[in-house]
């Protein structure tokens, strides 16, 4: 894992991804390119409302699980096999105006939390999240963080303070994690790089 600049991808014609209202995910979708995932190849993917993006093998069976609390990584408890830019129980989906994005990028793949909201005891309308994760046809992944405004809730629901950043691998054995539960881990000015060894 290193560090880098922040530098999040213009979607100009996003692909919209519905998230379903009782599973608070997205359906499973093909990925335009296949992707190194640990000891896999990935084909397949699903977006978590709470910030993290699943992958799949291109054909057999899954496992999603949502709406837990965020683990340390790794964890061998579910889910597993994840992507977490901003794993956060905090963190809500608002219709009107918040929208799962994925888009082909100059040879990438970019998934995006378009403008979602920190949840105190309700959403806050103020508050403005927008993630975004690249994915490399190299098995590099990249974090960056587009928008991370706290509005009414503490600066530090938005920097990472209840969140879990990192990627881990399909059987939950292995993980890199960038920060658990730590302010100041994400942040606009840089992002995350992960690369295979």
């Amino acid at each position: 894992m290193s560090t880098i600049a922040g530098n999040c991808d213009a979607l100009a014609s996003p692909q919209v991804l519905p998230i379903g209202g009782f599973t608070h995910v997205t359906d499973i979708y093909d990925l335009p390119i296949s992707i190194p995932f640990w000891t896999e190849t990935a084909g397949r993917m699903a977006v978590a409302e709470q910030g993290q993006l699943f992958l799949f093998p291109a054909s057999g069976s899954t496992d999603i699980t949502t709406l837990v609390d965020p683990l340390a990584i790794p964890s061998t408890m579910a889910p597993n096999g994840f992507i977490a830019p901003f794993w956060m129980f905090h963190l809500s989906y608002l219709d009107m105006r918040s929208e799962i994005d994925a888009a082909s990028v100059a040879g990438h793949v970019t998934i995006q939390w378009n403008d979602f909201a920190i949840v105190g005891i309700t959403p806050d309308q103020t508050s403005h999240v927008t993630l975004q994760v690249k994915l490399f046809s190299t098995g590099v992944v990249e974090l960056h963080y587009c928008q991370l405004v706290a509005g009414g809730q503490p600066a530090t629901l938005a920097s990472g303070d209840h969140a879990v950043i990192g990627i881990e691998s399909p059987d939950g054995t292995k993980g890199v994690q960038a920060g658990a539960f730590t302010a100041g881990k994400a942040t606009t000015a840089s992002a995350y790089r992960f690369t295979p060894m």
